[in-house]
C-alpha cells in the first residue's frame, strides 16, 4: 500500500475519532457514567490550578484548549495536503494541548470515552512518527 495513502487515511481516522469523542463527551457521557459518577466528576478537582479556586482561570484554560483544538483541526488539513506549515502547526498544537491537559488535570470517564481517548493519542503518535521517521517527512520540507 502507498505510504501517502496510509498517512492520509490515518489523518482521516484521527479526525473521525476526535469528532466521535467530542460528540460522545457532550451527549452520552452522563448516561454512560450514571448520575452519581457524573456528579462526582463535576465535584472532583484533580488540577494543578485548584489552589486559585477561580472560575475565570478555568474558563481561560477551557478557551485556550478550544483554540488549540481548532488549530489542531486546521493543521490536519495542512497535513492532508502536505503543506510544510501543517507539520509545525500540528506539533505546536499537540504540545500546547498536552500542556493544557497537564494543568487542568484528569477526570472520571467511561469505558468508551477512555477507549476513544486512547485511540486518539495512539493516532497522534502514529502521525508524529510519519512526520519525523518515514519518507513522508520529505514532503514537508
Amino acid at each position: 500500500m502507498n505510504l501517502e495513502k496510509i498517512f492520509k487515511n490515518t489523518i482521516l481516522l484521527y479526525l473521525l475519532s476526535e469528532i466521535i469523542a467530542i460528540t460522545l463527551s457532550h451527549t452520552l457521557e452522563k448516561n454512560i457514567l450514571g448520575q452519581f459518577l457524573y456528579n462526582l466528576d463535576q465535584e472532583s478537582d484533580f488540577s494543578l490550578i485548584s489552589s486559585f479556586d477561580e472560575s475565570m482561570i478555568i474558563l481561560v484554560f477551557a478557551l485556550l484548549l478550544v483554540i488549540a483544538m481548532i488549530f489542531n483541526l486546521i493543521s490536519l488539513f495542512f497535513l492532508y495536503t502536505f503543506k510544510p506549515f501543517g507539520k509545525k502547526l500540528f506539533m505546536i498544537s499537540f504540545i500546547f494541548i498536552m500542556f493544557i491537559i497537564l494543568l487542568v488535570g484528569g477526570g472520571i470517564s467511561s469505558g468508551p470515552m477512555y477507549i476513544l481517548d486512547s485511540i486518539g493519542f495512539l493516532l497522534e503518535g502514529i502521525i508524529i512518527c510519519f512526520l519525523f521517521f518515514t519518507p513522508i517527512k520529505e514532503k514537508f520540507n
